[in-house]
């Protein structure tokens, strides 16, 4: 499942310095069965981008990680797509990781190579 994580630019300095990234329990979000079930009118898409969003709008840093976690990885599941996560995520496992840019509320898309430059920012 497509998961929309939370993540701290110590998040990052770890996976740089483990060469994987160490997901301790934390909310996340996700388009699951409570998420379609709150927006019926939106497709996967729409969907998608609400879980994205929401996740960024939690985040302290504005940071959130795009990753296809498995089952076994996720835990109590909330309302309007919240999720409770953790594990190890191996770079093969992570699609991107999106940045809230504060002044127009949108979110920035970094490709898995891009990572470092966040950590200038």
């Amino acid at each position: 499942m497509r998961v929309y994580i939370p993540v701290t630019a110590a998040d990052i300095d770890r996976r740089r310095t483990e060469g994987f990234w160490t997901i301790s329990p934390r909310r996340a979000w996700a388009v699951n069965h409570q998420l379609a079930l709150a927006l019926p009118e939106e497709d996967d898409e729409g969907r998608e981008f609400v879980a994205s969003l929401t996740a960024a709008s939690a985040s302290a840093s504005g940071l959130v990680l795009a990753a296809d976690m498995q089952a076994a990885m996720l835990g109590d599941e909330g309302t309007n797509g919240e999720v409770e996560v953790s594990g190890i995520l191996h770079n093969r496992d992570v699609a991107c990781l999106l940045r809230l840019d504060a002044e127009d509320e949108s979110l920035v898309w970094y490709a898995p190579t891009e990572f470092e430059q966040l950590l200038e920012l």
